[in-house]
């Protein structure tokens, strides 16, 4: 590593993840989020090229649907997913996960206010976020106080990656806040003498900084669930013997045809993968609508969720 290189990068990050991460991936995660919109090469999308927001803001106002598509916005539904594992240790059975992800914190003023009436009341021993808390690609003024807001009104431990709007400079404050941030890291949840682990990797999405060596280093034998933004990973992730793997990343489409079809998952590969539950080799997974919006504030036919996933021994029925 170039020492001049890691001089410049900011001494609290150093201090507090250089071991954790690694330098050069702390370096690598720096760097391309400063300078990516600034590199000739990159891919850029139909988004950046047009101004499609507006055209589909004026579009939805024409036709009068902005309204019902805000109000859909906002509308939670509470999903439960119940997963089932062969090996899944006796003293984990009926474990319960909230996942939220997608957040999106400043699309809307009403999300955080209506997100935690939805919460209330909710039974859960663990919560997991998959990323995006950010709208625009930065550690905004107004990222920290919703989601203290959401962190006081959780009451359990929370894991979380992060997502392709999120910025480094974000995991201080959230670690701060008690929101432990695995940065291709895995921890263990212990129960009595038994344990299962759950990993966690950097973006994959854009930053291409996920490595699922790294998370998974140790983790041999055990029951491993996979926190990852993008579902696009599915394939490593399967072969390096995940059991579980959660993410979400494509809002499920966000604005779909009235049969539930998304047009665009932003995804680069199969759309088998891009909402709801699904299956690759051993492998299960769960891909989550999330909970805020990108590019316009509106959803239709793809109603916002939060889920709760619930650990069984045994096979699934059929």
């Amino acid at each position: 590593m170039n020492d001049d290189l890691e001089s410049t990068l900011d001494p609290e990050l150093v201090s507090r993840f250089g071991d954790r991460m690694g330098i050069y991936h702390l370096s690598q995660r720096v760097l391309r989020e400063t300078e990516t919109f600034r590199d000739p090469y990159r891919h850029r999308d139909l988004e950046e090229v047009l101004p499609i927001a507006s055209i589909l803001k004026t579009l939805l106002r024409l036709f009068q649907l902005w309204s019902r598509g805000a109000a859909n916005s906002l509308a939670f539904e509470v999903n439960e997913n119940v997963v089932y594992f062969k090996r899944l240790p006796e003293v984990f059975e009926g474990f319960r996960l909230l996942h939220l992800t997608d957040l999106h914190l400043g699309c809307n003023a009403e999300l955080v206010p209506t997100l935690l009436q939805a919460l209330d009341g909710l039974e859960y021993d663990l919560c997991i976020f998959t990323g995006d808390y950010s709208l625009d690609y930065s550690d905004s003024p107004g990222l920290k106080p919703e989601m203290q807001q959401l962190r006081q009104a959780i009451n359990t431990d929370i894991l979380a990656v992060l997502g392709n709007h999120d910025s480094i400079f974000m995991v201080p404050w959230m670690e701060d806040l008690g929101i432990r941030v695995l940065l291709n890291e895995s921890v263990s949840i212990d129960r009595a003498s038994s344990s299962i682990v759950i990993a966690g990797v950097d973006d994959y999405h854009r930053f291409r900084l996920s490595n699922l060596e790294k998370a998974l280093a140790g983790t041999e034998g055990k029951l491993v669930l996979l926190l990852n933004h993008s579902p696009e990973q599915y394939r490593q992730a399967a072969y390096a013997g995940v059991d579980f793997y959660v993410a979400g990343h494509t809002h499920g489409g966000q604005i779909c045809l009235p049969n539930g079809f998304a047009p665009k998952l932003n995804i680069e590969c199969g759309r088998q993968v891009g909402k709801g539950t699904w299956q690759f080799k051993q492998m299960q997974g769960y891909t989550s609508r999330g909970i805020g919006t990108a590019l316009v504030n509106v959803r239709f036919n793809c109603p916002p969720e939060i889920v709760i996933h619930e650990l069984r021994g045994g096979v699934p029925p059929h």
